[in-house]
């Protein structure tokens, strides 16, 4: 449980991160759509989640011994934790853009 509250920690301390990031890049960019869309995208690309993946790498090899999670027998594979899987997956470019694309908000009038 205390990987678990430190994967969270580290994905919140990334998100605040990455917002000031993107709304410090979309403020330089000056409605420039094209040069916030590339620079963001290079710095998605190129954003560090070794500590935060390392811990998710960690939760997910040894997590179902260190709970004791049973096993499902239809499939194969261990039960669900609360309904969810237990396996989390590791942060990237994708993740990043899925929160914070790469496109900047219509400016209204």
């Amino acid at each position: 449980m205390i990987r678990l509250r430190e994967i969270d920690a580290e994905t919140r301390a990334h998100e605040a991160a990455l917002e000031h990031a993107w709304l410090e890049l979309a403020r330089r960019s000056d409605g420039n759509r094209a040069r916030f869309e590339r620079r963001w995208r290079r710095l998605a690309d190129r954003w560090n989640f070794m500590a935060v993946n390392d811990l998710i790498e960690r939760h997910n090899r040894f997590f179902p011994a260190e709970a004791r999670l049973p096993m499902d027998p239809r499939t194969k594979d261990f039960a669900l934790v609360n309904g969810e899987p237990y396996r989390r997956q590791p942060l990237d470019a994708r993740w990043i853009l899925e929160r914070f694309p790469a496109a900047l908000p219509a400016m209204s009038a």
